[in-house]
């Protein structure tokens, strides 16, 4: 069984827009967009960040996100570094002799013709 040695943490910092503090509890939904004048020209269907969320919660990790009024936004995404369980050895199969084959070129067929008459 392994177990969880460390977590590794990934940050990434937009400078852009901030979002409203009511507006970030709904921010992992499913299909929801939050509307802001300066980005209603973005498309998008609402699902890039609960994809997100949900593929590092199915890892054991989250993604959580920080926004503060001129400084944009930070989104931290932890997943946990698990260590190797102790492996038990793979019986290999035995090696078996590589196929062999037999190669015929253009010019093969020409020399049998001729060896033929």
């Amino acid at each position: 069984m392994s177990t969880v040695d460390r977590v590794a943490t990934l940050r990434v910092v937009d400078g852009g827009v901030r979002i409203a503090g009511e507006d970030l509890p709904r921010l992992f939904n499913r299909f929801e967009r939050v509307e802001h004048r300066e980005t209603s020209h973005v498309g998008g269907t609402g699902l890039g960040l609960y994809l997100s969320r949900e593929l590092a919660r199915q890892h054991g990790g989250d993604i959580q996100v920080e926004s503060r009024p001129q400084a944009g936004s930070t989104f931290t995404l932890s997943l946990p570094l698990v260590a190797p369980a102790e492996a038990e050895p793979i019986e290999s199969e035995p090696e078996q002799a590589a196929p062999r084959l037999h190669v015929v070129g253009a010019d093969a067929e020409a020399d049998a013709e001729s060896q033929l008459a």
